[in-house]
C-alpha cells in the first residue's frame, strides 16, 4: 500500500475537534479542499450531516502539566498549554508594522453541541492569509496549490487586496482555528 501524505488538513481537524468527532472516514487526494479558505463550509456539511454517536471508548489527550514551545530561531514567539476544566485558546499575532497586532481569545464549552455552536461563529469564518510578497516562494515550494483570489486573504502594503475582513480581529482567530 505504501505511505501516502495528505497536506493542509487543519481546517478538517479543527472543524472534526470543535464537533467532537475523533472517528472519520475521509477521502481526499493528497490535500484537503480549502474551499473558501476557513472552516464554515465544513461546519455547515456537518450540520446538516450530523454525528452519529459510536458505541467506544474514546482516547484523549490531557495537559497535566503546563508545556512550552518556543521557536528555536526566535524564542520570542512561543506556544503555550496549561491544564484547564475547558478548552480556552487565546493567541496574540505580530503582524507588520503597516497592519499592526491582532489578538483572540475564545473558551469553547465542554458540551459538544454548544462547543460546535461557539467555534461556527467565533473561529470557523476566519479565513486563511497570506502576504503578497510570499505568496511566489509558498507556490514555488508546493504550498497553496488551491488558493486563488476567492479564498485567501491576500495582504500588502497594510490592507487587504481582495475583499475584505469577515469578524474582527480575523487573522488572529484563523491562527486559533490552524491550531
Amino acid at each position: 500500500l505504501g505511505s501516502v501524505q495528505i497536506v493542509c488538513v487543519e481546517h478538517l481537524l479543527s472543524a472534526f475537534h470543535a464537533y467532537g468527532i475523533d472517528n472519520a472516514a475521509v477521502k481526499v487526494n493528497k490535500e484537503v479542499p480549502i474551499l473558501d479558505g476557513s472552516s464554515a463550509p465544513l461546519c455547515a456539511f456537518l450540520d446538516e450531516l450530523g454525528i452519529e454517536e459510536q458505541d467506544a471508548p474514546k482516547k484523549a489527550v490531557y495537559i497535566d502539566r503546563p508545556v512550552e514551545y518556543a521557536d528555536p530561531k526566535d524564542p520570542t514567539r512561543t506556544i503555550r498549554a496549561e491544564p484547564c476544566a475547558q478548552l480556552e485558546l487565546e493567541y496574540f499575532l505580530e503582524l507588520p508594522p503597516a497592519y499592526g497586532h491582532q489578538s483572540f481569545r475564545v473558551a469553547l464549552p465542554t458540551n459538544p453541541a454548544e462547543r460546535a455552536r461557539v467555534y461556527a461563529a467565533e473561529l470557523a469564518p476566519a479565513r486563511t492569509f497570506g502576504f503578497l510578497a510570499e505568496l511566489k516562494a509558498l507556490q514555488a515550494g508546493g504550498l497553496g496549490q488551491g488558493g486563488n483570489l476567492e479564498n485567501f486573504l491576500l495582504l500588502d502594503e497594510g490592507r487587504v487586496l481582495n475583499t475584505s475582513f469577515r469578524l474582527e480581529n480575523e487573522l488572529a482567530r484563523h491562527k486559533l482555528l490552524d491550531l
